[in-house]
């Protein structure tokens, strides 16, 4: 099944180098909901508060909700793009008519379109999901940090000078703290206390193999 699955610049510039073989992304889990499936179940038969036990969390987590991806889905990269019409100077020209603010493009004048509004046939990227499984955020190892496609980074130390910070985060610095640098950057303010690094939250871990563009792609 193909499905579309958004990233940012970063992560887009990541894929493009094939440092970057898996992807979190938070379950939504939304506590009158885990209730009355534990109801359902036999796992829980008290009168629902505001709080939903921990122990039923992690139960509704990791054998109850559905993942947005499957073992075996074609996903298709949804990223920052622009197309001809965009350009303030109508005498420029891309040949396939799609640029790609991760490719380092750039034109005066342009307009940049979001990931979200990216049609089918701008797509240039495709994943094939090879495995998903659910763990807590901060489960994550040095290993697997690395398949995020994260560098090594000290935590709450900058330098203006680029050379000092490069030596901080080679000697101090680990995988997992340049991960947890790149989640930090892409959680929204307002969902931050049950998204966050220190939330722990429960996510979905969807490993992918990058594969070429399918045979008639978007052909009518």
């Amino acid at each position: 099944m193909n499905k579309p699955i958004l990233f940012d610049t970063k992560n887009v510039k990541a894929l493009i180098d094939r440092k970057k073989t898996v992807t979190r992304r938070v379950i939504k889990i939304k506590h009158s909901d885990v209730y009355k499936m534990a109801c359902v179940y036999g796992k829980w038969s008290e009168t629902y508060a505001d709080e939903v036990p921990d122990e039923l969390i992690a139960w509704y987590a990791k054998e109850k909700a559905k993942p947005m991806y499957s073992v075996g889905d074609m996903l298709w990269v949804r990223e920052t793009w622009a197309k001809n019409a965009d350009f303030a100077d109508k005498s420029l020209s891309v040949p396939d008519g799609f640029i790609y603010k991760a490719s380092g493009e750039y034109h005066m004048g342009m307009k940049w379109r979001p990931s979200i509004f990216m049609p089918r046939e701008a797509a240039r990227i495709f994943l094939r999901v090879t495995d998903v499984r659910v763990e807590r955020l901060q489960e994550i190892t040095e290993e697997e940090s690395i398949k995020e496609g994260s560098v090594k980074s000290v935590l709450f130390v900058t330098s203006h000078i680029a050379e000092e910070m490069a030596r901080l985060n080679d000697a101090f610095g680990t995988f997992i703290n340049g991960f947890q640098l790149i989640w930090e950057s892409t959680v929204k303010k307002e969902d931050y206390f049950k998204n966050g690094w220190n939330a722990n939250p429960y996510v979905w871990v969807y490993e992918f193999e990058i594969c070429e563009k399918p045979e008639g792609w978007c052909e009518p």
